[in-house]
Order: C-alpha cells, then structure tokens, then sequence
C-alpha cells in the first residue's frame, strides 16, 4: 500500500476527527515520501496528555528518524501525533526508547516523558510549516544532541555504537535497524 493510501485508510477509520483531512493527507503522504520518513508508519492511538486527559484517535506516525552523529547514522524511534486542530496546531513527538535505551536526563530538548519541545513546533505556522521540515528538524537536533542512550549493561547497542558517547546508542548503526 502507497503511502497516501495508507493515510487515506487511517483517516477513513477515524471518522471526523480532524476539520481539513485533504491537508492532513497530503501533509502526512509528503512526510512518508521524504528521505526521513521512510521508516515511519501511520496508525491510529489516542493522544495522552500530560494531565490524563485524552483526544480520541488521532494519526499517529510511529517509526524512527534517522540522525548523523560523528559520522554514523542512527535511528531515533518516535511516535509522531497529529492532534485534531492540526494542521492549526503543531503536531506532538515522543522519543519512544527501546528496551536497551534510555533517554539522556536533562536533554534539552527532550523531556524525561520522551516528549519533544523544539523551537520549529512551539513557532508552528500553519500555513507554512511541514511535517517534512519538522522531520529535518527533528534529525539535525537529535544529530546535534543524541536524546537517547544505551542503558548501562542493558546490551541494546553494538560495541561499536555503545562506545561514541552515548549517542543513539543501542538504535543500531544500520538504517534499518531500530
């Protein structure tokens, strides 16, 4: 199934949810399309918020982003929201660590929940923000100041990742490997 279409079935299945899905689609299409949504997946979950409340099912883009650090790539796995007043509100990210990682304390741009504050979602634009640039974004951040690490003795990463400073280590040095 094409990328649009699998957005297109998402959307069927929720309903009413968001006020523009043609941009919803487009947007979501252009963002599977691009060289760093490759390993994204749209699905559907409810957006938890911070205070327990919940939307009700929303597209979710769940997969990893790839990030250059010290000439090696690695992916960062996410959970990528849109949350229903999107396009008009940006949308919600989540470092989803695997089992052997964990996210680095006081990460600047990552908070102990795995949630992602990052100066290109809390100045969201509508009319002219993408989700292909807040991919973009998203690595070259995450490239800057890797927001996840092996866990010490957790065996989530190669010797060879595990030994650069904690970047990334444990998602793996390959593009396919989470």
């Amino acid at each position: 199934m094409d990328a649009e279409s699998s957005i297109t079935s998402a959307l069927a299945r929720l309903g009413g949810v968001y006020n523009d899905p043609p941009r919803v689609s487009r947007d979501g299409a252009r963002l599977l399309r691009s060289p760093l949504g490759g390993h994204l997946r749209p699905k559907t979950s409810p957006l938890v918020y911070e205070n327990g409340d919940s939307t009700p099912p929303v597209l979710v883009f769940t997969g990893t982003i790839a990030m250059s650090y010290k000439g090696a790539t690695y992916n960062i796995p996410v959970d990528i929201y849109l949350p229903p007043p999107y396009p008009i509100q940006p949308p919600v990210i989540f470092v989803r660590p695997t089992a052997g990682m964990m996210i680095k304390p006081n990460h600047r741009h990552v908070g102990s929940d795995g949630k992602v504050y990052m100066p290109y979602l809390s100045e969201w634009r509508a009319p002219s923000h993408t989700l292909v640039e807040m991919a973009v974004c998203l690595s070259s951040l995450f490239g800057a100041n890797p927001p996840v690490f092996a866990k010490p003795g957790g065996g989530g990463a190669s010797s060879s990742s595990a030994n650069n400073g904690g970047a990334g280590a444990g998602a793996g040095r390959r593009r396919d490997q989470i």
